[in-house]
């Protein structure tokens, strides 16, 4: 059941020490949404949270990633991938819900829906995309991560269009720290794409 709150009491209730102390029944129900979104070359892309942010400043996320202000996950996630990224839904080629997953202590335990989603664009056009994003500034910079089974990835490169990591790199080192539902969330998906599985 959808209710009625403020953005500020969800934090209060998620983030804030003393609002995790309240009994489940008097705190805000929040519930998000992200996708590992994967572009038509193979990369995943991930957004460096802006250090000017209230909630999980300079981590990484998954783009696109909101708050489920309405029944319908699919306006959601369509508004948050044009604000976030600059494409248009009609950019989406499959996408599939993976799971409903608990945040975990560091947001409160709030649930997030764990999408997988598919664009028709390249790695180099969506990041051209990006720059002229409505919400570009939630985010300081983005990274595309391709996974260990597409070969060719280099461990950490900025040359070239657009910037790049390594999956290895990116979970385990090279200066990344991710919100612990974006690392879960991956090595899921990581689980569940290889070959055979059928959302690769």
């Amino acid at each position: 059941r959808l209710q009625r709150s403020s953005f500020r009491y969800v934090l209060y209730t998620h983030i804030a020490e003393e609002g995790q102390s309240l009994p489940p029944s008097k705190r805000a129900g929040a519930c998000g949404l992200m996708a590992l979104t994967q572009t038509e070359d193979g990369y995943l892309v991930f957004g460096q949270r802006s250090h000017s942010l209230a909630c999980m400043p300079g981590y990484w996320h998954c783009v696109p990633a909101g708050q489920v202000d309405s029944p319908d996950l699919q306006t959601v996630l369509q508004n948050e991938l044009l604000e976030e990224t600059g494409a248009g839904w009609d950019k989406v080629k499959r996408i599939h819900l993976l799971a409903l997953m608990d945040c975990g202590a560091e947001q409160g335990h709030k649930f997030e829906f764990l999408f997988w989603m598919q664009l028709s664009l390249g790695a180099d056009e969506l990041f051209r995309h990006y720059q002229s994003a409505e919400d570009r500034h939630e985010h300081e910079r983005l990274v595309f991560v391709r996974p260990p089974w597409q070969r060719g990835a280099p461990a950490v490169s900025s040359s070239g269009s657009f910037p790049r990591a390594g999956l290895r790199v990116f979970l385990e080192g090279g200066g990344f720290v991710l919100t612990d539902i974006t690392r879960r969330g991956l090595r899921l998906w990581s689980e569940l794409a290889r070959p055979g599985f059928g959302v690769e």
